[in-house]
C-alpha cells in the first residue's frame, strides 16, 4: 500500500493508502542539492522503492538513494555525475528508467544516452548499454533479473541477468514507433 512519486524540483511525495491520498514528504523539496556546477535541486525523472524504506531517484546524470522511507537521502558518486564515476565514462543525461535491487547495491539507470550500471551502490558504474540515437526513455522490470528498456524511436530490448548484458527486441529506426 505504499506508494511514492517523484516529481519536479526535489518533491516526493508518499501514499500509505494504496494511492487514494497522497502527502508530501516534507514541506520543502526532500531531495538535498547537488552537481551541476552549483548546488542545485534537481527534478526527479524516475523512482523505485524495492521495499517501503529502500528507493532511489534518477535526475540528471546522476540518482541519489534512501535507506529510511525517504527521510534523508545520498546521492552516489559524492554528488557528482554518474559520468564522473570513471575516466572517459559517457554522460548518461536524464535518469529516465531506474531499478535497484533488493540489497540495495545494484542500481540500473536508463539514461537517454546510455544504461549504467552499479553493484556497489553508486561508487562506480559500468557502461552496459548505449542507445541508438540517444533515444532511451524507459526502464521496466519484472524481476531483479529480467529487466526491459525502451527508447522513442522504436528501440526496445531486454536484459535476463540483472542487466549485465542486453538483447534488441526491435532496432532502432527513424520511422519506429514511440514507446
Amino acid at each position: 500500500n505504499t506508494i511514492y512519486v517523484a516529481g519536479s524540483k526535489g518533491y516526493i511525495c508518499k501514499s500509505i493508502d494504496g494511492g487514494l491520498t497522497f502527502n508530501l514528504c516534507t514541506s520543502a523539496p526532500m531531495l538535498p542539492s547537488f552537481y551541476l556546477g552549483s548546488p542545485v535541486v534537481q527534478d526527479c525523472w524516475s523512482i523505485h522503492f524495492i521495499t517501503p524504506l529502500a528507493g532511489v531517484v534518477g535526475m540528471q546524470n546522476n540518482f541519489m538513494m534512501t535507506s529510511d522511507g525517504g527521510v534523508t537521502w545520498n546521492p552516489c558518486c559524492g554528488g557528482n555525475g554518474i559520468e564522473q564515476s570513471s575516466p572517459g565514462f559517457p554522460n548518461p543525461g536524464r535518469i529516465y528508467g531506474i531499478h535497484v535491487d533488493v540489497t540495495s547495491q545494484i542500481v540500473v539507470c536508463t539514461g537517454q544516452n546510455i544504461i549504467a550500471r552499479t553493484t556497489n551502490a553508486g561508487t562506480n558504474f559500468s557502461l552496459v548499454y548505449t542507445w541508438a540515437g540517444n533515444n532511451g526513455t524507459h526502464l521496466t522490470w519484472e524481476t531483479d533479473l529480467r529487466l526491459w528498456a525502451m527508447g522513442i524511436k522504436g528501440e526496445r530490448i531486454r536484459s535476463i541477468d540483472g542487466g549485465i548484458t542486453w538483447t534488441i527486441l526491435n532496432a532502432y529506426s527513424l520511422a519506429g514507433p514511440s514507446h
